[in-house]
């Protein structure tokens, strides 16, 4: 706000450790860490040499969709015309597609009411996780994750599955220890204080405490 350059210790000084101040919206086992790198303050900051920098780089040409992916094939019809079945206008993987899509839809509409005379799943949910040694050197090592995952393969990103006798017996509501989502990247540090979920591109702003 100064205008005065700081550095990565600077970064760290000021970082506010929410967890102290609002520990009831922390998940369990959760660890503070800083949401930024060393090499984010020195070149992802527009400080002068790294906007000299960029002017001295040239500029790179733009993408072309077209160009790239090559020409697009020549439009079909919407509509079915006469004397064309749809084994000629669609091809095999499109029909496949089309038939997935239809016993999805069967199965959906077909789903019965869950009567919610079960036990939460919050009756079970322990409050002694930790972070596991298995992730301590990756960038997923501020959360904990369960002991039961049956770790398949790799550390970050790692792949997981959740045993499949714990998921049935809680039912249609995963427990949060239990709860993995598999992908390719890091789990994104989202904060209480300062996540917000957008609604309708930005006609509905809501904050965590909102929606709470």
């Amino acid at each position: 706000r100064k205008g005065e350059l700081i550095n990565f210790r600077d970064v760290i000084d000021g970082e506010d450790d929410l967890r102290l101040i609002h520990p009831q919206d922390r998940a369990v086992g959760v660890r503070f860490a800083l949401d930024c790198t060393e090499d984010w303050v020195k070149y992802g900051q527009k400080w002068p040499i790294n906007e000299a920098k960029k002017k001295s780089q040239p500029a790179k040409p733009a993408h072309d969709d077209k160009t790239s992916h090559g020409d697009l094939k020549d439009e079909r019809k919407n509509d079915v015309g006469e004397g064309e079945t749809l084994e000629d206008k669609y091809t095999d993987e499109e029909r496949a597609l089309l038939r997935a899509l239809q016993h999805e839809k069967d199965y959906i509409s077909n789903l019965g009411t869950n009567d919610g005379n079960q036990e939460s799943p919050q009756k079970h949910n322990r409050c002694d996780v930790s972070i596991d040694e298995a992730d301590q050197f990756t960038p997923d090592n501020w959360f904990p994750r369960s002991a039961e995952l049956i770790r398949l393969t790799g550390k970050h990103p790692l792949n997981a599955e959740a045993p499949l006798t714990g998921l049935l017996a809680a039912g249609l509501i995963t427990p949060n220890e239990l709860h993995y989502v598999r992908n390719h990247g890091a789990v994104p540090r989202l904060m209480w204080e300062y996540h917000t979920v957008d609604i309708n591109d930005g006609k509905l702003t809501l904050t965590m405490d909102e929606l709470k």
